[in-house]
């Protein structure tokens, strides 16, 4: 018995030590992982390719196989190039796709979840003759550092968090006590947030882009582009069409709110009718269910401001 019961601790014991040897090996994976994820300004992780020769004028296509697989002459070789956008593709394999349901633009901006303390701060300082010089430093390190992706057929609300953790700093609203940034609250201050997305979204256009989209749509008409020419204007074309379809995506939400406003309620009719001159009549079911998570946070949380509004017991 006793040798049994000796066995068994030095079974957990080893045991034990394995676990936290996943769990240091697990930390130092995710330590990488976020390092090179904030490094990056785009979605994808470039890879590594210091062992290729740029001088060696002999070199025109290498596979790296990482010493999984090994080949023999003349077998074929099988390579798939994964879920890449376009911006990917051309750097590293020279073309893109039109329509790639990877593809995706990215930016990066600075988020400041403590708002509600800076702004403390702000008014704080404004009844003194002196603001406080470190101030600016104290609010720089709390910032966050956050890549926004923008996707054609899909809309990404990590952008409306980044401008209401912006605009709260200044808001005046009535309900300033209950707003968040991380859902919608208050449709007055969703359709401000709405429409600095919409002025975010074409500055981004015009400092990104030189050119108009309907200029590389007909230089994509001209059979005898380039062909390394026409897969650049084609990556550039698909960029400005993610821009535009999130862009409109802000106007129909807008045109939806707006009408919420107007009535005083949430009606079906409102929410189904078709907004003319941003979508198609085939387009309006495939919108409201990209549209349907937003609004329903909405409401429920209108509901839940105007519930603690009415509790006498209800504590800021």
């Amino acid at each position: 018995m006793i040798d049994i019961l000796v066995m068994q601790k030095q079974y957990l014991y080893d045991k034990e030590q394995r676990m936290k040897m996943l769990k240091e090996q697990d930390e130092e994976e995710w330590a990488k992982m976020t390092e090179e994820y904030n490094s990056s300004e785009e979605e994808d992780d470039e890879e590594n390719f210091a062992w290729y020769n740029h001088e060696d004028d002999q070199t025109y296509f290498v596979l790296c196989t990482k010493h999984k697989n090994i080949y023999n002459v003349g077998q074929q070789v099988f390579h798939c190039y994964g879920r890449r956008t376009n911006r990917f593709l051309l750097l590293n394999y020279g073309f893109c796709l039109n329509n790639n349901k990877y593809n995706s633009l990215s930016f990066r901006v600075w988020v400041n979840f403590n708002w509600q303390e800076e702004r403390a701060k702000r008014e704080s300082q404004k009844t003194q003759d002196k603001a406080d010089s470190g101030s600016e430093e104290e609010e720089k390190d709390n910032r966050i550092s956050k890549i926004i992706r923008l996707k054609r057929d899909h809309m990404n609300e990590e952008i409306f968090a980044y401008l209401r953790a912006n605009l709260l700093n200044t808001y005046k609203g009535k309900n300033l006590a209950y707003l968040l940034v991380s859902a919608p609250v208050d449709t007055e201050f969703e359709l401000l947030v709405l429409a600095c997305t919409i002025n975010l979204l074409k500055g981004l256009m015009t400092t990104r882009f030189k050119t108009p989209l309907e200029t590389d749509r007909a230089l994509l008409r001209d059979p005898s582009l380039p062909i390394r020419k026409r897969f650049a204007v084609l990556h550039r074309m698909n960029a400005k069409d993610i821009l535009t379809e999130n862009i409109n995506f802000c106007h129909i939400l807008m045109k939806i709110l707006a009408r919420f406003t107007t009535e005083g309620r949430f009606s079906k009719e409102s929410y189904m009718q078709r907004v003319e001159e941003y979508e198609a009549e085939g387009d309006v079911v495939r919108n409201r269910i990209r549209f349907r998570r937003y609004l329903r946070e909405l409401l429920i949380n209108q509901k839940r401001v105007l519930s603690a509004a009415l509790d006498k017991d209800y504590i800021q």
